[in-house]
């Protein structure tokens, strides 16, 4: 008899026990539901803020560009609209030094067979300043798009 006693009692303790627990994780459940709809609504109102920002630049930028082409009409010539496209994210663009031929009779026989590694060596050293004749320096800009792992959520 004590036996069964014993483990009758034992099996109350495990039941007060896992009640306990069962109170526990649905206090703990209710409290993380709570914080996720604070953090949705955060999210939420910074997505709205955002979302307001781009659209106050771009209707700027659409004044500036406006602006640029009624005085390009204005003068009768065509309009030089440069960087004028929204921010993109992940996007920008990067100078690159470039070169090209403008006279083949004045490069030297160096560069005769157009040595294009050594011509550009030769502009990455010294940049804009780089003098061979016969071929001109100019930057090149070229649009690069970054990876997301760089960009935070928003």
């Amino acid at each position: 008899m004590s036996d069964v006693t014993s483990l009758v009692q034992q099996s109350q303790e495990i039941i007060i026990s896992d009640n306990e627990s069962f109170v526990y994780w649905c206090t703990y459940l209710k409290d993380l539901t709570r914080a996720i709809g604070v953090a949705e609504k955060l999210k939420a109102s910074i997505k709205e803020k955002v979302s307001t920002y781009r659209a106050a630049q771009e209707a700027v930028r659409k004044k500036e560009e406006t602006e640029v082409l009624r005085q390009a009409r204005a003068l009768n010539q065509p309009a030089i609209v440069t960087k004028m496209c929204p921010a993109i994210e992940n996007v920008h663009y990067r100078k690159t030094l470039k070169w090209r031929v403008k006279n083949i009779k004045l490069v030297p026989r160096a560069y005769m067979v157009t040595d294009d590694k050594g011509i550009t060596a030769a502009v990455k050293a010294l940049g804009k300043d780089a003098k061979i004749r016969g071929i001109e320096v100019y930057d090149a800009e070229s649009v690069v798009v970054t990876s997301q792992a760089n960009v935070s959520p928003v």
